[in-house]
């Protein structure tokens, strides 16, 4: 199993009200959030297309590869507390361990 210290920083925790855009589509990727409470509907074009709610993750591609925003990201009505995880941490890019905690993460949470 993945080792997920690297989400245990205090300081990456935030609190988001309702309504807060975390990404359009297109954006650049450079940030995943894991939800702590609360609720983030991921929508294309106006449709939601998924809930991500507390114990999920949103916007991991970011860490895995360099792409795009292939959706939106947008705080539900309650509002959301998360951990923000960006590509570098104290001034240095991801290791690969961090990059396979978070491969380690999307597998997880992405099981049926």
């Amino acid at each position: 199993m993945a080792d997920l210290s690297m989400f245990a920083n205090p300081a990456e925790q935030h609190a988001y009200p309702s309504g807060h855009v975390f990404f359009s589509l297109g954006d650049p990727g450079d940030v995943m959030y894991v939800v702590l409470s609360g609720e983030v509907d991921i929508f294309i074009r106006d449709k939601i297309v998924e809930t991500v709610r507390s114990g999920g993750i949103f916007g991991e591609m970011a860490v895995i590869d360099d792409r795009e925003r292939s959706a939106a990201a947008r705080a539900r009505a309650h509002a959301a507390h998360l951990l923000r995880r960006g590509h570098e941490r104290d001034g240095q890019s991801l290791a690969p361990p961090e990059r396979s905690a978070a491969l380690g993460v999307a597998g997880i949470v992405r099981l049926p």
